[in-house]
């Protein structure tokens, strides 16, 4: 056997892996692997809350444009039928041509952005599409505390035309449909900036040219 084929045992790799040494280098592999299974973890939890994150803005936005569009509705017939209290004020119609079809009070869905509140959502948004998606759903709120204000009066109003009241119901149905229209108008032309679409004109540039061509 040749001599020169033998390693020394000073020269065998690793032969400083030994006792304490040892321990020492399976405990740092030992605690790598739990820290890079702890960072994988959190990267894979963060991903998920990301894609959650991002599912309950989808569903904000396609909850704020079914709104948008029963608002659209709603105002329209608004805008329709202004003009003909106005007519009847002035003495140009009666009552019953008016066509008053009520108040038509708009449904408006909150569930996506209650879920998103429930899941703080929001904090994740940047800021200002956080405080503008906010801004809608306060105004969707103040529509139907305007609603819930002639929800009462204008049922027993209605009773009341039979017997000669007619002129007051119509003064408080313009009032109230005036106050729909800022309410709902204003609250179209704020989703319209949000998305970067003009829906409608300003509610009282609408109100004014309607009351000018009515009074013609």
């Amino acid at each position: 056997m040749n001599k020169n084929s033998l390693t020394p045992l000073s020269k065998q790799p690793f032969r400083w892996l030994s006792g304490w040494s040892r321990i020492f280098v399976e405990m740092l592999a030992i605690t790598f692997g739990v820290l890079l299974a702890f960072g994988l973890n959190a990267w894979w939890e963060s991903k998920q809350a990301q894609a959650f994150n991002q599912k309950n803005i989808e569903l904000i936005n396609a909850e704020i444009e079914r709104n948008v569009k029963n608002l659209n509705s709603r105002y329209e017939y608004r805008v329709k039928l202004y003009p003909e209290l106005l007519k009847f004020k002035l003495g140009q119609i009666t009552f019953d041509e008016i066509g008053f079809q009520g108040t038509r009070p708009p449904k408006i869905e909150k569930a996506a952005y209650e879920l998103a509140q429930s899941n703080a959502v929001f904090i994740s948004m940047d800021p200002e599409d956080a405080q503008t998606i906010i801004s809608i759903y306060l105004d969707f709120d103040r529509i139907e505390d305007t609603h819930r204000v002639y929800a009462n009066s204008i049922p027993q109003l209605l009773l009341e035309t039979s017997e000669g009241n007619e002129e007051r119901m119509a003064e408080i149905l313009r009032t109230a449909f005036m106050d729909f229209m800022f309410a709902e108008g204003e609250t179209i032309r704020s989703i319209g900036n949000y998305q970067n679409q003009d829906y409608i004109d300003p509610v009282w540039e609408t109100i004014s040219q309607i009351e000018t061509e009515v009074r013609k």
